[in-house]
């Protein structure tokens, strides 16, 4: 599932069973090689002091947060166990700081399954989904937002823990941090508003910004999936040619999306940023102050 907004737009509908086994697939990453061992066992070139706590449970984890989607479960009737495991595995294990909230988050939508799953005969992969939690905002929320967290799991383990798992580190850590709060300006008369960073799988962040009616987004992410994935088949409304090269597309990132406003685009190498502006229906002056800060937050890309 790739992290955007837009993305979002396409699941508000589908309630949360579909958007979970949607969400489950998205957390789906290659499963930990068996030449790393058994979890208990130090991974190979890894210094002896990162080789505790979470990581030498680190194979089990990897395991956990490889999920299958619901539709492809091989065998249904097995996954109640595991989800309980899930459970005891991140009560029980001490994360380090630095993904203390990935790990809670992660860890939080294994108890809302565990206590859906409780007393439930599960056979198939309808019973899965008959049994989750409907019409829930905050279940709804959590399932779309865990698959990121997850991949933040995901990547210590690869990192720090020496299990491959075939992720990639985001182009930017920090979206929130790429756009200078006096750039919001033109967008924001009364001052910029903090940014609200969320972090989506497959390597994508996100920032934005949301006060006097209007709001402004940022996405980074790999460029060729998140384009296509974002505008599927909308064409560019604008093209401005320069270096960087920048597109503009009809419609925002965000809650005020159905409002309108304007999307530039500006890809780099295999990343891209998506800036969208929507401030008061203005076409030409949102999508001049999105080519703006699009521009401005590309440098974060390199050259």
């Amino acid at each position: 599932m790739t992290g955007t907004l837009l993305r979002r737009r396409r699941l508000a509908g589908i309630g949360i069973a579909a958007a979970l086994s949607a969400a489950l697939a998205a957390c789906a990453t290659p499963a930990a090689p068996d030449a790393a061992g058994p979890a208990s066992e130090e991974p190979p070139n890894t210094p002896a002091s990162v080789a505790d706590g979470l990581c030498a449970h680190a194979d089990e984890v990897a395991k956990l947060i490889t999920t299958a989607n619901l539709n492809e479960v091989a065998d249904p009737s097995a996954v109640p166990q595991r989800v309980a495991d899930a459970v005891a595995l991140f009560d029980e294990v001490e994360p380090p700081d630095e993904i203390a909230e990935a790990w809670g988050r992660v860890g939080q939508l294994f108890t809302m399954l565990d206590e859906a799953l409780e007393g439930k005969t599960i056979t198939s992969a309808d019973d899965l989904r008959t049994v989750l939690p409907q019409d829930d905002p905050e279940a709804f929320a959590l399932v779309l937002l865990v698959p990121g967290q997850a991949e933040i799991v995901g990547l210590h383990l690869q990192d720090e823990c020496g299990v491959e798992l075939g992720l990639s580190t985001p182009a930017v850590a920090d979206a929130c941090s790429v756009i200078d709060p006096l750039q919001l300006g033109s967008v924001f008369p009364s001052g910029a508003p903090a940014g609200k960073p969320v972090r989506w799988p497959n390597a994508t962040v996100e920032c934005t910004w949301s006060g006097d009616e209007n709001e402004v987004g940022v996405v980074f992410g790999p460029g060729e999936a998140l384009i296509a994935e974002t505008f599927r088949d909308m064409a560019p409304v604008e093209t401005v040619a320069g270096d960087p090269e920048v597109l503009v597309y009809d419609g925002a990132l965000g809650p005020l999306r159905f409002r309108g406003g304007r999307t530039a685009v500006v890809q780099k190498e295999v990343a891209a940023v998506l800036v969208s502006v929507a401030a008061g229906g203005d076409r030409r002056a949102e999508a001049d102050k999105a080519i703006a800060l699009a521009m401005s937050a590309a440098l974060a890309l390199g050259d």
